[in-house]
């Protein structure tokens, strides 16, 4: 008898917990889609900053990362880590959007 209703419960459980995984599923993909295109924007900004200097993003991020000072040294590191992020959520974005429809609930 209570086999039984511990079972009744982590079915009841479980089916709570499997009813959520679409709503999961489609908050993941938007937040995914927002870090993008923030990412993007950042990256796009600094290129705009680059070009009005006459220089495409990596001569801008060599002239940043060679600098003596010490903060404008991290802020290249830090675009450069943003380009390099951008371009893996880009990717798993692609990916999760090319996925079956059974994998894109999951």
């Amino acid at each position: 008898m209570i086999l039984r209703r511990i079972v009744f419960f982590l079915a009841l459980l479980l089916g709570v917990l499997a009813s959520q995984v679409p709503e999961f599923a489609q908050q993941y993909r938007q937040r995914l889609g927002g870090a993008v295109d923030e990412l993007n924007r950042i990256i796009r900004a600094f290129d705009a900053d680059a070009a009005r200097m006459q220089m495409n993003r990596d001569t801008g991020l060599e002239r940043l990362l060679g600098n003596p000072d010490g903060f404008v040294r991290q802020r290249g590191e830090q675009i450069r880590a943003d380009a390099a992020r951008a371009a893996r959520l880009e990717a798993q974005l692609q990916s999760y959007e090319s996925a079956g429809p059974f994998c894109a609930q999951l």
